[in-house]
């Protein structure tokens, strides 16, 4: 390939476009929440979770090793933090659950290798060669037999698709990962039969740069506590007092 280079006149200018930003793409604290990993040889040992109730930021913090991390546990820890809405489609009132747009993570990569590495052999190597895959969350495995058409998920086969089992994902390494239920309903509060939306997973690391330590001294003006032993905490000794306190 040869590049071609355009001669400019000594008078052109350089005219910056003014755009009016589009009230869709402006995001409240509702609409942000964030999410890390603490692993031990890789996995996941502890899952930290913010959000913003409407009133106040709420931090959460999950050990896995009473509770097993899986894809099925990350999908329900997101939907814990929404509201339901109750609203008129086609002439049905519908329950459906509004969850932050954008869950956040500092270099998710490393989020999304270790989500990723509870799946079976076979479905890593399907993500590794496509963007995208339904999933059996019962088994982990791909489900070939599922696709959407025209907005519609559907068998090939012509089959009912069971409610609660298949979610289908979306992925660009290092970029985003999105997880969007098929058929999916669940309870919350005193609502039933509410519809659990799709969720996505973004790295902001990307419009920062640098570390998160920091990002945060540039844009919050403090950084990372520093009286952690963040070797100790590695090591997942069951007897240290970072876990005993959990």
């Amino acid at each position: 390939m040869s590049w071609v280079n355009i001669a400019l006149r000594e008078d052109f200018i350089f005219k910056q476009q003014k755009r009016r930003e589009q009230a869709g793409n402006k995001q409240t604290k509702k609409d942000i929440a964030a999410f890390d990993f603490e692993t031990s040889h890789g996995n996941v040992v502890i899952t930290s979770y913010s959000y913003h109730d409407g009133e106040e930021w709420v931090g959460e913090a999950y050990d896995h090793r009473t509770e097993p991390f899986t894809l099925k546990f990350l999908m329900g820890m997101v939907w814990k933090s929404g509201r339901v809405h109750t609203r008129t489609e086609k002439k049905k009132r519908v329950n459906r659950l509004a969850i932050p747009k954008n869950v956040y993570a500092w270099n998710l990569n490393f989020e999304q290798g270790s989500i990723i590495k509870t799946l079976p052999a076979a479905t890593v190597d399907t993500l590794r060669r496509d963007v995208g895959c339904v999933i059996d969350l019962d088994t982990g495995l791909v489900e070939t037999d599922i696709h959407k058409e025209n907005g519609q998920w559907k068998r090939y086969s012509g089959g009912r698709i069971n409610r609660n089992k298949y979610v289908a994902i979306f992925y660009i390494p290092k970029k985003m990962l999105k997880l969007e239920p098929i058929f999916f309903r669940g309870k919350v509060g005193d609502k039933n039969d509410v519809r659990m939306p799709k969720i996505q997973f973004m790295d902001i690391a990307q419009f920062y740069g640098g570390s998160l330590d920091n990002a945060a001294m540039d844009v919050l003006g403090e950084g990372k506590v520093d009286n952690i032993d963040r070797e100790q905490l590695g090591k997942n000794d069951p007897d240290h007092a970072y876990w005993i306190a959990l």
